[in-house]
């Protein structure tokens, strides 16, 4: 009868339940702290993604966005930039360092997914990079 046991989806529970840690061997007023205290629950069905993530996120699609008009830009004026273009390229490499860091803050934040904190921290690695090798250049030449 235990294989067919209903399981049920979406309710937190305990990590480590010992017959000790069980709320019968508590005083009364710890019992009510230990009923709504919820540090100890796991709800891996709604964990949510990193703040911080998020506004990495943003500020990596402002620096894509930047990076496009600053490039197309420089194409249109046959290499030739303006201090428009500079701004917009100087920006971009400045927002796209932020959501780096940003990014690798957001991999702190306790029991939130990660895969967002991944993908913003690959996509703000390359365009920090990307700018970077194009300052150097610059530079040299």
């Amino acid at each position: 009868m235990i294989f067919f046991k209903k399981k049920r989806l979406g309710i937190p529970y305990r990590r480590e339940e010992n017959i000790l840690d069980s709320d019968i061997f508590l005083p009364a007023e710890d019992r009510a702290k230990f009923a709504t205290s919820r540090e100890d629950m796991v709800d891996y069905m709604r964990r949510p993604f990193a703040r911080d993530a998020k506004f990495a996120l943003l500020l990596d699609i402002i620096s894509v966005v930047l990076l496009v008009i600053a490039v197309r830009r420089v194409i249109e004026n046959q290499g030739a930039p303006s201090t428009q273009i500079s701004a917009f390229a100087l920006c971009s490499f400045l927002f796209a360092a932020t959501g780096f860091c940003y990014s690798i803050k957001s991999f702190k934040q306790g029991t939130a997914r990660k895969s967002l904190s991944v993908v913003t921290t690959i996509l703000g690695g390359i365009l920090f990079l990307l700018w970077f090798m194009i300052f150097i250049l610059g530079i040299k030449s």
